[in-house]
């Protein structure tokens, strides 16, 4: 299957996301992301990232490059700028056996479930956000920003599991309601070989089921708007 960036654009504007199967085995995976904007460094500084087990991480460390479930969250909320707008992940070998699928759900149809005096609320408080991936990688960082901001006509969604402070009322609904949410309505993708899977980062929360095939190897993108 050819690339096609006019519908895989309007599939990630429609819905928040794309999955495509059947792309060529020389298939340009850099190049054709840089379509939708430029690529951003990782928290390695390299642009394409391998996210494949990696033996110097513990299986039940909570790393990508692990076996273990990761919880819902959204990229770079540990930095005060404006996260990528959009994650693409390349499967260059999938999952054999169970388990390994990408989770993906809905910001948007979360914040739904907000009140309109909540949802401002969200907008105006500052929470403390960390890292724990990095921590993996002998580094520290935090910052204070709200969960949710604003860029241009698009509201910007930050979530995470385990390194959102949680310190009022408020934080506390929008972390317990925004796993419940996630657990009952998160979509699971089981990337395949050669295979696509890019989605928008202020808007869908993602996760990963656990699993045990440590040949599973997939590239990551980060691309700002």
């Amino acid at each position: 299957m050819l690339f096609d960036f006019e519908l895989t654009s309007a599939q990630v504007e429609s819905s928040g996301y794309s999955y495509i199967e059947e792309l060529p085995d020389d298939f340009d995976f850099r190049t054709a992301m840089s379509s939708f904007g430029n690529l951003v460094p990782q928290y390695d500084g390299d642009y394409l990232r391998d996210i494949t087990p990696d033996p110097a991480i513990a299986d039940d460390a909570l790393d990508s490059r692990s076996l273990v479930a990761l919880p819902p969250h959204t990229e770079w909320y540990e930095f005060d700028a404006i996260p990528p707008r959009y994650v693409a992940l390349w499967c260059i070998h999938g999952t054999r056996g169970s388990g390994g699928e990408t989770l993906l759900a809905d910001g948007y149809e979360l914040l739904s479930r907000f009140s309109a005096e909540e949802v401002e609320q969200l907008h105006r408080k500052p929470y403390r956000w960390t890292s724990n991936a990095l921590k993996n990688l002998g580094r520290s960082q935090s910052c204070m920003h709200p969960a949710l901001r604003r860029s241009s006509d698009s509201i910007i969604v930050s979530f995470s599991t385990n390194d959102f402070a949680v310190d009022d009322d408020l934080s506390y609904n929008y972390h317990s309601r925004g796993l419940k949410f996630f657990d009952e309505n998160c979509q699971p993708i089981k990337l395949v070989d050669n295979s696509l899977l890019i989605w928008d980062n202020w808007r869908m929360l993602h996760g990963r089921n656990g699993f045990t095939d440590r040949d599973r190897r997939l590239r990551r993108v980060l691309i700002d708007a």
